[in-house]
């Protein structure tokens, strides 16, 4: 509605007078609240409104329907943010487990087949490649 009014070049001290000429005593404070969506706007009121400001009543009507959805449609991305933000740190937690599970299996493995006189083998896991490397490649995997 501020649109709206702004458009007419009407203050909200200008609008609140006009709608009290019109029958309907309203504030300057009145005007900011609907305004804000803090109180709403009667039917009666709405029809006198659009009437000063010289625009369909359905426009005030389907910008502040308009406002609703897109603040549902954010508090409803912002929600799914906050998910994936947790299951993030999930699934860095489990990397984490996992890789120093890795690394315990790894030094096993050097163990016996340092046992075993294996050096070829040993060579092959004595040093794990970092988690950071086998992450970016199953990223670039057709199913990652």
């Amino acid at each position: 509605m501020g649109q709206l009014r702004r458009a007419a070049r009407l203050s909200q001290a200008d609008l609140a007078d006009k709608l009290t000429r019109a029958g309907f005593p309203m504030k300057q404070q009145t005007i900011l609240t609907i305004e804000r969506g803090s109180r709403p706007l009667k039917l009666e009121e709405a029809h006198v409104i659009a009437e000063v400001l010289g625009v369909d009543p359905r426009s005030l009507v389907e910008t502040a329907a308009e406002r609703i959805a897109a603040l549902a449609e954010l508090r409803a991305a912002e929600e799914e943010i906050a998910r994936c933000d947790r299951e993030i740190a999930r699934l860095v937690q489990e990397i984490q487990r996992n890789d120093q599970l890795r690394h315990k299996a790894a030094e096993r493995l050097v163990a016996l087949f340092k046992a075993e006189g294996r050096p070829d083998l040993v060579s092959i896991y004595a040093d794990p490649e970092p988690v950071e490397n086998l992450i970016t490649e199953w990223r670039k995997t057709p199913n990652g």
